[in-house]
């Protein structure tokens, strides 16, 4: 048995203007901090994850927070794999 810990930070950034000074893409970063622990609570073995992606920003409103919440779900999929799938590594290692 083991428990984790996962901290994760997102930041948001203009990515692309066009010349009218208009936002025409964001990026969003994902980053996870976690902390693979025994069934003790003593620390196993920490990971970093960082996920990158852009969306382009739409004729409406609500179209630019679709896409933002379409690229959140497939880079925090990203992240949850990756995560996976170190801890699998690892702790077959051990």
């Amino acid at each position: 048995k083991i428990n984790l810990i996962i901290k994760t930070k997102r930041n948001k950034s203009i990515k692309e203007k066009n010349s009218k000074n208009e936002i025409t893409k964001y990026g969003i970063s994902l980053s996870s901090s976690v902390n693979v622990l025994d069934s003790l609570q003593e620390n196993i073995f920490n990971l970093q994850v960082t996920t990158n992606g852009d969306y382009a920003v739409g004729d409406r409103h609500a179209q630019t927070l679709q896409n933002e919440k379409e690229l959140l779900k497939d880079i925090t999929d990203q992240i949850a794999d990756d995560i996976f799938r170190q801890i699998s590594l690892k702790l077959n290692d051990l």
